[in-house]
């Protein structure tokens, strides 16, 4: 960093510097400029020197740095360098901060909206409240992009997994909830309806003990690699424990994903022959798309059936449902599953280890990253 390689107080050892070389190199060549007139007194030898083209051209090109290192010490260049080095170094190092601040506080706004529908209970204003929470839970999918675009400006050399994991994890939260959200907002039966959000809890836990702490770690230390002054072996040190975290995250994160995959059907909440026909015509591009992902998916032999099978399902069905990414079914197998391999990580976690660091439980502490 700046401090290290460079201080104000060492202008004049630069002065220094360049004036025992301008000495030192004039000496060396007047000594061999000596050898070429060895007849002649001391005082014209200096003289005949001083007059040389080499003696101009040396002299010129060191008294050059020397003057402007010495100029640089009269009017405290260099300190003022420094200090706007070190203004400009605190006010990212301010930025990095209110960015994992932001982070938090977006983990914080999913987490409390998601709270608000798991324990929503109708009334007189049932449909204003559940409308509102739609609207919000709509809206922070922006918000949180809006953060994590501003990740790659303040963090050095960040990859670009730490973006996908923490939209996947966000998502995992979000989605379930919208879901949620929407059956209260439709649905008449209140024991299904009590159902989901039951599940929603587990689910709510489980996505925080998962992900918040673990992609906030990981955050914290990249700031670490932008502000603190390590060594090489350090930064390696990080950048190790960056990838062991990140790899971690990710395998439970796709192992997620698979889930909700394998139960899930695009636009969920649609039934009837227009839709199964478009389902089956999606699944054949999904398959094509494994074989063929680097072409476009318009290059896909089937894909003016699939447009075709897409035209025919009611528009209304499809505007009406459009932000409900998740079925019923896989709400609750999500929350079942999530449950089961906690539960496995719990047992796991409380097996006796020598020297094992005990993780933070809470009421729903499966799973823990």
């Amino acid at each position: 960093m700046f401090s290290k390689s460079f201080r104000a107080n060492d202008i004049w050892l630069w002065v220094l510097f360049f004036f025992v070389l301008l000495l030192g190199v004039n000496y060396l060549l007047f000594f061999a400029y000596q050898h070429t007139v060895p007849g002649e007194d001391i005082w014209v030898q200096i003289s005949n020197y001083c007059g040389t083209d080499t003696f101009k051209d040396v002299t010129i090109s060191l008294l050059i740095p020397l003057i402007l290192a010495a100029m640089g010490g009269i009017f405290k260049i260099g300190s003022t360098v420094e200090e706007r080095i070190r203004s400009a170094q605190a006010a990212r190092s301010k930025e990095r901060l209110s960015c994992i601040e932001q982070t938090s506080n977006m983990w914080n706004k999913i987490y409390n909206l998601s709270t608000e529908v798991r324990y929503f209970k109708k009334g007189a204003d049932d449909e204003t409240r559940i409308v509102d929470i739609l609207k919000r839970l709509d809206n922070l999918g922006n918000e949180a992009e809006s953060v994590v675009n501003n990740w790659h400006f303040v963090f050095n050399k960040l990859e670009s997994d730490v973006t996908d994991l923490f939209v996947d994890s966000f998502n995992f939260l979000l989605d379930p909830s919208t879901t949620v959200a929407h059956y209260i907002r439709f649905s008449s039966d209140k024991d299904e309806v009590m159902e989901l959000q039951y599940s929603l809890g587990v689910i709510q836990d489980e996505v925080k003990a998962i992900s918040h702490y673990a992609i906030l770690n990981v955050i914290r230390m990249y700031a670490d690699l932008s502000d603190n002054d390590l060594s090489k072996k350090e930064v390696n040190e990080h950048q190790i424990e960056i990838s062991k975290r990140l790899a971690s995250l990710k395998k439970k994160n796709d192992s997620i994903a698979q889930e909700i995959q394998q139960y899930n059907l695009i636009l969920p909440e649609l039934q009837g022959r227009e839709i199964d026909i478009f389902r089956a015509s999606a699944q054949k591009l999904e398959e094509w798309m494994v074989v063929n992902g680097k072409k476009y998916f318009e290059e896909f032999p089937g894909w003016g059936n699939l447009k075709e099978a897409f035209n025919k399902i009611p528009q209304v069905d499809i505007v009406n449902n459009w932000e409900v990414h998740l079925s019923k079914e896989t709400v609750k197998h999500l929350a079942m599953y999530l449950g089961l391999i906690g539960i496995a990580y719990d047992i796991k976690d409380n097996m006796p280890e020598p020297d094992k660091p005990k993780r933070d439980q809470g009421f729903f502490h499966f799973f823990r990253a």
